[in-house]
């Protein structure tokens, strides 16, 4: 499965692309206000939906420190992320609202073969952007980057 992870950063976009990822995606629908009847405590009223989608991504990594601590380095900035990937022929894509971050056990600092991760969305309506088509023209010319 082909797994993408979009930065956007000082409005810059960089795309780290993991083409051998494993992606566990839970989509869930919840709601804001849930609260009983006062009349009949069985009925449960519900308001305000949203959907939070939780990404469980495996990503096989080289036994070399770099790709794991690029990895970690990329997730760890103060940016904006998306998550792209394809899952039953369809593109999802969404607005990463929580990152948690591998966990690195032993004291030897040898890494693993394969990295988990994981990441949630919180939103009300799909957007979509194409990011091939996503322009920047950086600081030097003021706030000006195409999206």
């Amino acid at each position: 499965m082909d797994l993408k992870i979009i930065k956007i950063g000082e409005g810059i976009p960089e795309i780290m692309q993991f083409p051998n990822a494993i992606v566990d995606y839970t989509p869930q629908l919840k709601y804001k206000v849930e609260k009983k009847n006062a009349i009949d405590p069985s009925i449960i009223i519900k308001r305000k939906p949203y959907r939070q989608d939780d990404f469980i991504c495996s990503v096989p990594c080289s036994t070399e420190t770099q790709s794991v601590t690029r990895l970690i380095d990329f997730l760890s900035n103060d940016a904006v992320f998306y998550i792209e990937t394809t899952v039953d022929n369809t593109t999802i894509q969404r607005k990463i609202s929580n990152i948690d971050l591998p966990i690195i056990k032993n004291d030897a600092r040898k890494y693993p073969d394969l990295i988990k991760f994981s990441l949630s969305s919180i939103y009300k309506e799909e957007n979509y952007i194409d990011f091939s088509h996503l322009y920047s023209y950086g600081n030097n010319y003021g706030a000006c980057y195409g999206f």
